[in-house]
């Protein structure tokens, strides 16, 4: 079977926060050939249920419903408090890429008056700066306290000083709260949250722009519109309410100056201006059905303007206009489409997510629109020519598809930068060619990543960039389509790779990608080349090899399939895992482990929290739940060298339910979340040279433990507070590779251990208090390997020290110690352990 181009599932919101329908979109870096009449009448349909987003999204909004909105910052303070384990990690990463493949850029801001310096952010790599035109990138303070960066502006008068506002507020299930407006004084170096925005009014900044003439910066967030004269401090003008959804904010050289904004997103929206340089406002604008509404504002013509108009009904465009007077009166115009859905605008059915307007600065008559595609009218509205196409054809220019900024460069205005799902495209002609100009911007969303067994071959399934490969380069190509999910490399004959495309569409190379076959016979489906399972599964369906044998391959449903010659062939290895739904509804699996040195050992984690295990290769299976959270089960891991030593991570938010051990193979599961803040965490890795070195992958970068769970520590050396969705253990080098949803992919070498190699020796414990949750009394049990100086502190949340109960030298034994909490209130606590060196901490709750 030749490679061709599928097709990538973008989430449709219909109402707040209901997810109902999708839209098609693109693959973006393959070339082409015709698509076959088969292949072509059973590609993705159109009309299929989200997808990426939701995916991604109900694995950490299970059980509580929701993502709390302040979790990052929490986590961050959590971290600078009580992160603090014994020794220092023995994690240094480095960046594998890709660095030619973006992710979704929302924001750009060229120099004033150099074209090749430019700004982007990164919805989920923070902000990024190149110094000559795109031809290399390099990220801005990666320890940033939000990465979530989806508007920037530069002062007009010193443009080393740096706005970046974090928060995509569009309705996508997938975007990140933001954590307010950062600053930088010198390009970029160093940069500051500024105190006033630390707060909700800020969460979601959506766009920024400068008033050149009074210098005042103008900000428009979910929660209104507001203004700063200082750059520091801000005043809201209009709003103030978590639905008021100001969305855009555009200045009109007028004299006085004037000023609008736009409100309103899924709902009903308005333009609102101001012709007294925002003194006050008043609405000026508005249609009946209209949703989220997109503005430009001519620099050549300030009396010149365009809008893009939502339907709040149809997420298609309901009009488009335009004003010769400064908004007095609008005129309708044709607008840009049809989309390649069939729709007749240029959005398709997303316009709440992907709309953008920008007027080319010397000509008011010739204004740009980005939606699914980029198109460009040059006689105001009255025709209308589709200058690219989200996949390579004839006739048009390759940009990939969903564009949200558009961008002339001010001093040349001849180049023009467009920022979309696929990164950042470059024009120098003025829209008539583009290229991409991703070098180094290594800001790829991973679902799963795979690493060849010897060698610098590395593969991974992407959202929205397909399944891609590496032959040792930054540079990446990709060898399937459309969303990628599961990745696995056959350890015996590297060139087999078994890919995925949504809902467990399996494909198999044996020639290193240049061609591929399905393979799911056996597993139901409705029998399209594109199709996956029609039974109940995940959006990125979980699949493995067995260790032991490469031609064993599990996959899993709400049921685990099992195939035996290469995936040639699949039977179904269980009944409902899951214990729960019906059809097409209700939980599924997501994780899969197999033991090493035994094919019939098999676990299997389930979305609703539910673990199974069979030691019979699935003839009976046990449920094995004893001890267990109720929360996505993320990850199953077995120790390689002990069958009866496995670890479990969940996903979601349930304070302190984190990562769980099990010592009898699952019959008992112990918590070993310890000091963990309340994060997602994805993934895990046992150290098979040390067994109490557990490496685990979170929404907020890499933690590390040296005692078994005991204490943990971040270890983000090298790496951005970046989510890492999956790691990858090779043994012929002792590598680990961690891929992260919005900033690629990173190796660290794996050592026997750390505090100079002797981790494994490490018999200092901290364990967890008894009972927990306690009233008013609890034990805390310990043991030393040696005599030392030891503390044992209680802290409350806060980092207040509330108890000291050991201060003093203790020899080498087992301690027992009781606290008796019956003067402080109820809550979380903390309680330290130091011995010499050693420092772990773990938390309790105190419920009266």
């Amino acid at each position: 079977m030749k490679k061709n181009l599928i097709y990538v599932l973008i989430l449709i919101v219909f109402g707040t926060g209901s997810i109902l329908t999708l839209n098609l979109t693109s693959n973006s870096h393959e070339k082409l050939r015709k698509l076959e009449p088969e292949e072509n009448e059973n590609y993705a349909s159109p009309d299929r249920p989200d997808a990426a987003e939701d995916w991604y999204y109900s694995q950490r909004a299970y059980p509580l419903g929701y993502i709390p909105e302040n979790w990052r910052e929490k986590a961050m303070q959590h971290v600078n408090r009580f992160n603090k384990a014994a020794g220092v990690s023995s994690l240094s990463w480095t960046e594998l890429g890709p660095d030619n493949i973006g992710g979704r850029v929302r924001a750009i801001a060229v120099h004033p008056s150099d074209p090749n310096i430019v700004y982007i952010g990164s919805v989920s790599g923070g902000v990024w700066k190149t110094t000559n035109g795109g031809g290399s990138w390099v990220p801005l303070k990666d320890k940033m306290e939000n990465l979530a960066v989806c508007s920037i502006v530069l002062d007009p008068v010193d443009p080393k000083i740096i706005y970046a506002g974090t928060g995509e507020g569009f309705g996508n299930s997938d975007s990140r709260r933001g954590e307010g407006i950062f600053k930088s004084t010198d390009a970029g170096a160093s940069w500051v949250r500024l105190t006033s925005t630390a707060n909700s009014n800020f969460y979601y900044v959506n766009r920024m722009v400068f008033d050149n003439v009074s210098h005042t910066l103008w900000v428009a967030t979910k929660r209104g519109l507001y203004k700063s004269t200082d750059g520091s401090s801000f005043t809201n003008v209009l709003g103030n309410t978590d639905t008021y959804n100001a969305m855009d904010v555009d200045i009109a050289y007028t004299s006085p100056v004037s000023i609008f904004v736009t409100v309103g997103h899924l709902s009903q929206s308005t333009l609102y201006r101001s012709t007294d340089a925002g003194a006050t406002f008043a609405s000026n604008f508005t249609l009946t059905g209209a949703g989220r509404i997109e503005m430009a504002v001519s620099k050549s013509n300030p009396n010149i303007s365009y809008i893009s108009m939502m339907s709040s009904s149809k997420r298609s465009i309901l009009y488009m206009g335009y004003t010769t007077d400064n908004g007095n009166t609008w005129s309708k115009i044709k607008t840009a489409g049809p989309s390649y859905n069939g729709d007749s605008t240029y959005v398709g059915f997303q316009g709440w997510y992907d709309n953008i307007l920008t007027v080319d600065p010397t000509d008011a008559n010739t204004l740009f629109c980005g939606g699914i595609d980029v198109w460009k009218t040059s006689n105001h509205g009255t025709s209308w020519k589709q200058i690219s196409n989200w996949y390579q054809t004839s006739g048009y220019q390759f940009i990939h598809a969903d564009n949200h900024a558009i961008a002339f460069a001010p001093s040349s205005p001849d180049i023009i930068y467009v920022g979309n799902d696929g990164g950042i495209f470059k024009s120098t002609d003025r829209g008539l060619s583009f290229h991409d100009a991703n070098n180094g911007l290594a800001i790829t969303q991973f679902y799963y990543g795979a690493v060849a067994p010897t060698g610098t071959k590395y593969y991974g399934g992407t959202q929205d960039n397909g399944t891609l490969a590496s032959n040792g380069t930054k540079t990446w190509f990709d060898i399937l389509g459309g969303d990628g999910g599961a990745t696995e490399v056959d350890y015996n004959h590297p060139n087999t790779i078994y890919m995925e495309y949504v809902y467990l569409a399996m494909f198999k190379t044996t020639d290193g990608g240049n061609t591929y076959n399905k393979v799911i016979n056996g597993i139901p489906s409705n029998g399209g080349y594109w199709d996956g399972t029609n039974e109940r599964c995940a959006f990125i369906a979980p699949f493995i090899i067995d260790p032991n044998d490469p031609n064993i391959l599990l996959a899993g449903t709400y049921r685990l399939w099992r195939t035996t010659d290469g995936a040639a062939n699949w039977t179904s290895a269980s009944p409902d895992l899951t214990t729960g739904g019906t059809g097409s509804s209700g939980p599924t699996i997501s994780t899969i482990a197999v033991a090493n040195g035994a094919s019939e050992v098999i676990f299997v984690g389930c979305s609703n929290g539910v673990i199974q295990r069979t030691t019979n290769a699935g003839t009976t299976w046990q449920k094995i739940t004893t001890g267990l959270p109720t929360a996505y089960c993320s990850r199953i891991v077995i120790d390689p060298n002990n069958t009866d030593r496995v670890i479990a991570t969940f996903s979601g938010f349930l304070d302190g339910q984190k990562v769980f051990a099990s010592t009898n193979a699952g019959d008992t599961w112990t918590n070993i979340s310890s000091n963990l803040p309340n994060i997602p965490v994805n993934c895990a890795f046992i150290n098979p040279a040390a067994q109490d070195n557990i490496v685990i992958g979170t929404d907020l970068g890499i933690f590390e433990s040296a005692n078994n769970g005991g204490t943990w520590t971040q270890s983000n050396n090298g790496l951005a507070n970046v989510a890492v969705v999956d790691l990858d253990f090779r043994s012929s080098d002792k590598k680990l590779f961690a891929a992260t949803h919005g900033r690629g992919m990173f190796v660290t070498s794996i050592v026997t251990g750390i505090n100079d190699g002797k981790l494994s020796e490490m018999k200092y414990q901290l364990n967890q208090n008894y009972p927990n949750p306690f009233n008013p009394e609890t034990q805390i049990t310990y043991t030393l390997p040696e005599q030392n100086k030891v503390t044992l502190t209680i802290y409350d949340s806060n980092g207040k020290r509330v108890a000291e109960l050991v201060n003093g030298q203790q020899s080498a034994g087992n301690y027992n110690i009781k606290w008796n909490a019956n003067k402080v209130s109820s809550g979380v606590y903390f309680y330290q352990l130091k011995a010499g060196d050693m420092n772990i901490v773990k938390k309790m709750v105190l419920l009266k």
